[in-house]
């Protein structure tokens, strides 16, 4: 499922990994293979709701957090194997298509002693993603070593920075309304607008609510 590898291939432009103190690089240069999904999620609020005259969505927190884990857990596994840092500039993200093939994804990094730039191949990321992978914006993920663990995660910052994406918006703001009406493609021009006009404004709030909200894998 595309949409699950897309997480994690937004690493792919001018990533930044914002390291702990005791991380040291060296531990970077090693396989890391996929493990879980990471997933931390506060809400000011007990329920999120979202929809239109058509249709209304009413989630409880606990049960939207438990869906999309659930979700993560089954997809994320499925599609997305792992990081491998091959040398000190030089990584691959490996990713499995339906048919079981493996992809690598190359890409080179940089880093200091608390950050990490990543720039990935594009000709690699397009050929993967499809026209997909121009919309993709550059992120801040965080990351820590424990255990032999690695895990990695972006915020409730970068969700944000996603959505005033104005691309960004014009492909999933669409998505949405067709899912709450299934006419919305007959629609006229003015009421589709409309439309899209208040679930860009109901999106907006329900970011604002967010507390915290950190997307992620542990790789080990």
């Amino acid at each position: 499922m595309k949409n699950i590898i897309f997480l994690t291939i937004l690493t792919a432009i001018s990533l930044h990994f914002i390291a702990c103190e005791d991380t040291e690089d060296v531990y970077l240069t090693n396989t890391w293979n996929y493990n879980t999904p990471y997933v931390e999620f506060a809400y000011n609020a007990d329920s999120i709701y979202f929809g239109s005259s058509n249709k209304q969505m009413n989630m409880a927190v606990n049960d939207f957090k438990s869906m999309f884990t659930r979700l993560a857990t089954s997809k994320m596994q499925e599609y997305f194997k792992g990081m491998e840092f091959y040398s000190q500039d030089s990584l691959y993200f490996k990713a499995q298509t339906r048919t079981g093939d493996t992809i690598l994804i190359r890409a080179s990094y940089y880093n200091d002693s608390h950050y990490m730039d990543i720039n990935i191949n594009s000709k690699d990321l397009e050929r993967f993603m499809g026209e997909g992978a121009r919309m993709i914006p550059a992120i801040s993920f965080k990351y820590s070593i424990y255990q032999e663990k690695l895990t990695i995660f972006f915020n409730e910052v970068y969700i944000q920075s996603i959505f005033e994406n104005q691309q960004i918006q014009n492909m999933i703001l669409p998505m949405i309304g067709r899912s709450l009406n299934p006419q919305f493609d007959r629609m006229p021009a003015q009421a589709q607008q409309s439309m899209l006009n208040g679930l860009q404004k109901q999106l907006s709030e329900i970011i604002d609510r967010i507390q915290v909200m950190k997307i992620g894998f542990v790789l080990k």
